[in-house]
């Protein structure tokens, strides 16, 4: 998204996404999202790097379990 000079790029439908959003529905995630304009971009990255340090388990005392709260 940076790459292509996308700064507000906001994949809705992403499940990392949504699940890392409390498994909401594409629609509210969109309704969501403009509070991180213009650089929602930006705002996926970080929910795509903590969605796969949770997946991976390597955050720092973090558990799946509590990935998923």
């Amino acid at each position: 998204m940076r790459a292509l000079r996308w700064p507000n790029a906001f994949p809705k439908e992403d499940i990392a996404v949504r699940n890392n959003l409390g498994g909401m529905t594409p629609s509210v995630a969109e309704a969501r999202s403009p509070a991180w304009r213009p650089w929602r971009s930006y705002a996926v990255m970080h929910i795509w790097k903590i969605s796969d340090r949770c997946c991976k388990g390597k955050a720092k005392g973090v558990t799946r379990e509590s990935c998923r709260q």
